[in-house]
């Protein structure tokens, strides 16, 4: 088989400040790929068609993913055969009794919130096997949906991968952006290259 000109494909997750899954079609059909990985599924993987009825019917993922938010990708993709396979630790990492305060919208406290920027290296690293060890399982594209936070400028993620497409959204400059823009900021889609 012809080498692939971007083995991964990288989208940056906004988070709710755009419609992410028109993205993630987007590259689904411009992409062809057997493997979608992404964070917001934690760790479960829906290869089978049994394991996509199994969480339709739970339709629960965890006190910190949404399963409505992710809906439609999981019937796109079990639609069109593509294997979808989160690769996150569950609830994100995030402690349970941290977890329900988010979910119920109250005020953490400056220890909770370090206490959630202490888990993101863990979770950069755990992503990272889990991409490596899907890409020895197939000669197709891979799509990676990730928080864009793992995919700014000097990431971990960035530093450990070549040969790769990443399309994010940016400000003016370029930059990931990792946060909601402040009102009337222009953002912009990039897609950048790395070999």
């Amino acid at each position: 088989m012809p080498r692939l000109k971007f083995p991964l494909i990288f989208i940056a997750n906004s988070h709710g400040f755009m419609n992410d899954f028109s993205k993630q079609k987007e590259f689904i059909v411009r992409f062809q790929p057997e493997y979608f990985l992404i964070d917001q599924l934690e760790n479960f993987a829906l290869e089978e068609k049994e394991d996509f009825e199994s969480l339709k019917k739970q339709k629960r993922i965890s006190e910190m993913s949404d399963f409505e938010k992710q809906k439609e990708l999981i019937e796109f993709c079990e639609d069109k055969g593509i294997k979808l396979v989160g690769i996150d630790m569950p609830n994100l990492g995030v402690p349970l009794k941290i977890a329900k305060k988010i979910n119920k919208r109250l005020v953490l406290s400056e220890e909770e919130k370090f206490e959630i920027e202490e888990t993101l290296p863990e979770r950069a690293r755990h992503q990272i096997e889990k991409i490596k060890e899907y890409t020895k399982k197939t000669d197709k594209p891979i799509i990676v949906s990730l928080s864009a936070w793992f995919m700014k400028e000097n990431s971990e993620l960035r530093d450990n991968f070549s040969n790769y497409l990443m399309g994010y959204l940016s400000d003016a400059d370029g930059k990931v952006l990792i946060s909601k823009p402040e009102k009337g900021q222009k953002i912009f889609w990039r897609e950048i290259e790395k070999f």
